[in-house]
């Protein structure tokens, strides 16, 4: 496809004149010829594009001659330190492309790592589109992960639990802690990604596919002894409302089974067909992915992505009691630290940023730490 946006225009403009004298073309030639001059004018059919120019953001490369390993390093001594064994994993799913060729990172992004990593301040990042703010949000939180999960118990198990492909009674299950049943260590949110619309969640969780899931998911397992780091969305979609009964394990079994079906054929399509990417639309059962509302109320994730409005609901009923106390108790160990994420934050201004702000505080005072600011 050509990327000239101009020839982009005018092919589309063409396009949709000829579907418009497909369905409606009339005659004699000269009425149409009237018609498609009327119609083929600016404000009717088409608006010229507007065009951005984006700036270009220079790299540690042509600031600092460094590269990303040197920036891991980090030869201060009193800053907080990435252990050594994840530097090619950040690497390699945060700055490669996809031949798996490294590329260096921009120096907004080093100077994320090292203020909210290295040195544990809160940033706001305002750079343009296009700009990487993804991996320099990602490059703190994964980072405090993977320094903590080398702490971690060894899991007893590689593979997660599909509970939802067994026979024993609902009852049995339900006692079990479900996807994460494989796992010694504590869980807990760590970190809670706040967005304002459900098609950003999908966005993300597509990114941290392509981090926690498949290849990488399984290149992180042997780097923190057969442990995942975990993530999952918990609004509208995700799979199932109401409280812990038969009735609804049941529901959320044909549920989950369906999709693990799709999974599987998407993983067959990719593999016939090399098209790995594919493979990060779905939902994912190899890797980090947590499944469904239950599997997080038992064991909440290490990553949260939600909305204001579920986070209200979460606040005010029982189903969600569990995922909130044992993140409220994690957070009472020393050295453990709450990583809160507001996405879009130029638009929470006047009453409704009141109301946000509100609405965090509420949640934060849930956890414990609405006046412990060390703590986030």
């Amino acid at each position: 496809m050509n990327e000239n946006p101009i020839v982009i225009f005018n092919e589309m403009r063409k396009s949709f004149l000829s579907y418009y004298n497909t369905q409606f073309g009339i005659k004699p030639q000269e009425i149409l010829n009237e018609i498609n001059d009327l119609i083929d004018s600016e404000t009717n059919l088409w608006q010229y594009p507007i065009i951005e120019n984006l700036k270009k953001y220079q790299n540690i490369g042509e600031v600092r001659q460094k590269n990303n390993i040197d920036i891991f390093e980090n030869e201060s001594s009193k800053d907080k330190k990435l252990d050594k064994r994840f530097y090619e994993f950040l690497d390699k799913t945060l700055f490669s492309d996809l031949s798996g060729n490294s590329f260096p990172m921009y120096e907004h992004q080093a100077l994320s790592y090292e203020k909210a990593f290295t040195r544990g301040k809160n940033i706001i990042l305002t750079t343009s589109t296009g700009s990487g703010k993804t991996e320099a949000m990602f490059l703190p939180i994964i980072s405090n992960l993977l320094n903590e999960s080398s702490k971690w118990a060894p899991a007893n198990e590689k593979q997660n639990n599909k509970w939802f492909l067994e026979e024993r009674l609902n009852a049995q299950i339900r006692e079990s802690n479900l996807q994460r049943a494989n796992e010694k260590r504590p869980a807990a949110i760590r970190c809670l990604m706040m967005f304002p619309l459900n098609a950003l969640v999908e966005d993300q969780k597509t990114r941290m596919r392509k981090i926690f899931c498949e290849e990488n998911g399984e290149l992180l397992q042997s780097l923190i002894q057969n442990n995942r780091i975990y993530f999952g969305s918990y609004n509208s979609n995700t799979p199932i409302s109401g409280a812990k009964n038969s009735s609804r394990f049941s529901q959320l079994k044909n549920t989950l089974r369906q999709s693990y079906e799709r999974y599987q054929d998407t993983k067959e399509y990719c593999r016939e067909n090399d098209e790995k990417d594919y493979l990060f639309y779905t939902e994912n059962f190899s890797g980090g992915e947590m499944w469904s509302r239950f599997d997080m109320q038992i064991s909440p994730p290490d990553i949260l992505i939600t909305n204001y409005s579920m986070m209200r609901v979460m606040l005010g009923r029982e189903n969600e009691q569990e995922m909130l106390e044992k993140t409220r108790e994690w957070l009472k160990e020393d050295g453990n630290k709450f990583t809160l994420v507001l996405d879009e934050l130029h638009s929470y201004r006047g009453t409704s940023g009141a109301e946000v702000s509100y609405l965090i505080k509420r949640f934060l005072d849930r956890l414990g730490i609405l006046d412990k600011p060390e703590k986030l």
